[in-house]
């Protein structure tokens, strides 16, 4: 499973037409969706479409089978599952359970479409024991003081290196739990990287970033003591001397030390996956897909510390009910909810991590060798805002990240340029 692909759907309809949409929301929210259907059958929405769907399966049909409930399931591709997710809300008719991620949270908190569930998770230990809560992880599924989700897990950056390499090279493999620091991975990388103008078709990077470069950015702003927006989420905070930290920093790993490609029509989880580069940031949701198509030894470790601050992007999946659920439905909705949480260790097969320390310390879970480098970075996890308009806002910052390491902006023109055009897009959702 890839990490999600910022929906279309606010794109288009959020900065101009927010208003217009919040209003139809709440007259949909009025009405009565769902009280046709029996009370034990629940609608489930999420885009689990590879084989983290599968692992979903027979925890549906385990849950079926303890409460007599039957579960339709409607998964779909991300980059399509938003545009119909709000299709639905706005017609009235959304799913009684739904997936969002984190950082879509705060959009649909604020438009309404959320059920908010602190009386029913919050108000005693029975849903689960606060005590088990990774509690930076729950508070994460909340919206100014209001619980409107269950995280369902999370998943964050790591490391990913190829053993070979680092055998031919006769160098140490990192740690699995201290990252490496800033210049110690440089010095890596440059012994990793084999440039050789006669043979290319033999070249090998020493790192690359891979996915979308937002992970990657703010993951080095936070390390530079950076901030994307300032406290109130009501102006950028991106041209500071710590952003300028961060994006030369990536910039020099391109220019001056030139152990990484250009990102344009580079395909770099490809190109790692082919052995043409040796190390490369990735996610843990790539674990399986990786230990089935790389021919070649690897391993990870976690996210390298370029900074004086550990910390390391992070978000999760979170389960949340329709704002117009009927409230008769509502208890056999958080009872798949309880459950789907309960099964974390299970999900965690997806290449998912549980948010409850039962689960991580189990040694079910613990025997997954390779989630390691991830669980010893739980401590440093950050999120990105949690702004209504964060995705759209994120859109600006990745692009210029990207323009930037493409050689089409220097450090400071890129970050002075996209500190307007944030700062134009606040302004126009607070007008």
């Amino acid at each position: 499973m890839r990490a999600a692909q910022a929906p279309r759907a606010w794109r288009r309809f959020f900065s101009l037409f927010h208003g217009w949409l919040a209003a139809l929301v709440a007259l949909a929210l009025a009405g009565c969706g769902g009280q046709e259907r029996p009370l034990t059958d629940l609608q489930y929405w999420n885009g689990f479409v590879g084989p983290d769907g599968n692992i979903t399966e027979p925890i549906l049909k385990d849950f079926e089978s303890k409460t007599g409930a039957r579960i339709e399931v409607q998964k779909m591709p991300w980059g399509i599952y938003f545009d119909k997710l709000i299709s639905a809300i706005a017609a009235g008719n959304p799913p009684d359970v739904f997936v969002l991620h984190m950082s879509e949270l705060a959009s649909y908190a604020e438009m309404g479409a959320l059920l908010p569930l602190d009386e029913y998770i919050n108000s005693n230990d029975s849903f689960c024991p606060k005590a088990d809560r990774i509690q930076s992880i729950w508070e994460r599924a909340c919206y100014k003081g209001q619980c409107y989700g269950v995280p369902l897990d999370i998943h964050l950056l790591g490391l990913y290196y190829n053993k070979d390499y680092f055998d031919a090279a006769h160098l140490p493999y990192p740690s699995v739990t201290e990252p490496l620091r800033g210049e110690q991975f440089i010095e890596i990388a440059r012994k990793l990287t084999i440039q050789d103008k006669d043979a290319p078709t033999s070249n090998i990077w020493g790192f690359s970033f891979s996915g979308e470069p937002f992970r990657n950015f703010d993951t080095l702003l936070w390390q530079f003591g950076g901030n994307l927006l300032t406290d109130n989420l009501k102006q950028s905070a991106i041209n500071s001397p710590e952003a300028n930290k961060a994006l030369q920093w990536m910039h020099d790993l391109v220019y001056k030390h030139k152990v990484s490609p250009m990102p344009e029509g580079v395909d770099t989880w490809q190109f790692f996956v082919q052995g043409r580069i040796a190390m490369i940031t990735e996610g843990c949701w790539v674990l399986n897909g990786l230990t089935r198509y790389a021919k070649f030894r690897w391993g990870v470790a976690p996210f390298f510390l370029a900074g004086g601050t550990r910390a390391v992007w992070a978000t999760g999946h979170v389960l949340c009910l329709s704002r117009n659920l009927p409230r008769e439905r509502i208890p056999m909705a958080l009872k798949l909810m309880k459950h789907l949480n309960d099964t974390g260790v299970m999900w965690s097969t997806s290449g998912m991590l549980p948010t409850r320390y039962s689960q991580i310390r189990s040694k079910e879970f613990l025997e997954q060798s390779r989630a390691i480098p991830f669980t010893s970075q739980l401590d440093r996890i950050r999120f990105e805002p949690a702004s209504p308009i964060g995705i759209e806002l994120r859109d600006r910052y990745q692009q210029t990240v990207f323009s930037c390491l493409a050689g089409l902006f220097p450090v400071q023109q890129a970050l002075t340029r996209v500190d307007g055009q944030m700062n134009r897009t606040i302004e126009t959702y607070y007008r």
